[in-house]
């Protein structure tokens, strides 16, 4: 029985197709009941010792040619994708930060690889106040609620990763606001925008492994994904006008999955 059991599972891991699965099972199950009636045969219903010796060791021999690894082998693709969903905040420097409070942030961020290289596009939003009142080309006034947002582009390369750790210093683009009401009547909210260079790290924790033998039905591919604590620092520097300039720091913590198609080997 084991050694079919074996061949069931060495079948079942290869399978093209989900829906061929009870196909396989019955024609490994025939297999093996054939085998189980081909023994009974030769050694007299287990009546003749010297052939069960012959086939003790004739069966010991099969099961040294067929594998017991619980996952097979495998080879992972050179691409790969993830997501990540992480809580933060960010602070601010110079002029921004004697205008505006630190914020309260939700990022998401999706991101595709290629080997070590990571291409990232990640959105910010949160929410903060106003310090103190600015008289520019808008007016802000002191109390006054206002919103933040980042989305950025970025390119990372992974520069150590082993069974547990991954970390990824990443440069990229930005576009960074701020905006909230108008205090005039009737007048459209008020909003700033400034376009900036950001550079940071990203650190990963990883949880588990999974690796997904069940083909999907779509396309058909197998994979292997891997959860994290995700961690994001990166330091980007914004001028929206002489009087409201200065760098802005965000971090941010959360969960990222990433995932790459696996090819049995």
């Amino acid at each position: 029985m084991e050694l079919y059991r074996r061949k069931l599972q060495y079948a079942l891991d290869r399978l093209r197709k989900s829906q061929d699965a009870e196909e396989k099972f019955s024609v490994i199950h025939k297999q093996c009941m054939d085998y189980i009636g081909q023994f009974q045969k030769e050694s007299e219903y287990g009546r003749n010792e010297k052939m069960i010796t012959l086939w003790d060791k004739k069966i010991a021999q099969e099961l040294d040619f067929v594998t017991d690894k619980k996952i097979p082998p495998f080879t992972l693709s050179k691409y790969g994708y993830g997501a990540n969903f992480c809580f933060g905040t960010s602070f601010f420097t110079g002029s921004l930060g004697e205008t505006f409070t630190p914020t309260f942030n939700v990022d998401f961020g999706l991101e595709f690889g290629y080997k070590n290289s990571i291409f990232s596009i990640t959105s910010t939003y949160g929410g903060n106040s106003v310090k103190k009142n600015l008289q520019s080309n808008q007016n802000w006034y002191s109390g006054q609620k206002s919103n933040f947002g980042i989305l950025d582009l970025s390119y990372g390369y992974c520069l150590l990763e082993n069974d547990k750790i991954k970390l990824t210093p990443f440069a990229g683009l930005g576009i960074t606001e701020f905006n909230g009401e108008n205090k005039i009547k009737d007048g459209p909210d008020i909003s700033i925008i400034d376009y900036n260079l950001l550079i940071g790290l990203t650190a990963d924790y990883k949880i588990k492994k999974f690796v997904n033998l069940i083909r999907d039905p779509f396309f058909g591919i197998t994979d292997y994904s891997e959860p994290s604590i995700h961690a994001r620092l990166y330091i980007s520097r914004s001028s929206f006008a002489d009087d409201l300039k200065g760098y802005s720091i965000n971090l941010a913590v959360g969960m990222s999955l990433v995932a790459k198609s696996l090819k049995l080997d």
